[in-house]
């Protein structure tokens, strides 16, 4: 009687094993699809954060270059537009539209990008009366 229960169990082991292996196996490749998903994550919002930190920088730049102008009693009743670069992070490119008629309000547009080409636009509203911020937003 003891032999024949030996028997039986001799032929389970195998099938344990192939089991556990294909979890083992499973597990595996759910972990690394899960961290290799979550540096694309990172990656992408890393280069959206710098993209606005770029056109936030271009922003403030229009800002000075408008207060230059006005202390150099340059007309700023003209558009004007720069180009430059933050470091090795990317460029920005500023947009200064100047306050319609019967209106105080200009406005400055900036586009960031980073060096993998991540955007974000980015707009600034003044009031040249007073030279107060009204608004500094991201476009969508």
């Amino acid at each position: 009687m003891k032999n024949e229960k030996n028997l039986n169990k001799k032929g389970s082991a195998l099938p344990i094993a192939i089991i556990v292996g294909i979890l083992i196996i499973s597990m595996s490749a759910i972990l690394i699809s899960t961290i290799t998903n979550e540096v694309y994550i990172r990656k992408g919002t890393e280069e959206r954060v710098k993209a606005k930190y770029i056109a936030e920088a271009g922003i403030e730049n229009g800002i000075y270059l408008y207060n230059l102008k006005v202390k150099n009693n340059e007309s700023i009743k003209e558009n004007f537009s720069h180009r430059d670069s933050v470091g090795d992070l990317g460029n920005y490119y500023l947009e200064y539209n100047p306050p319609l008629e019967n209106s105080n309000i200009a406005i400055f547009y900036s586009t960031g990008i980073t060096k993998d080409n991540k955007s974000i636009k980015m707009q600034a509203k003044l009031d040249t009366s007073n030279g107060r911020i009204l608004s500094w937003d991201e476009l969508k």
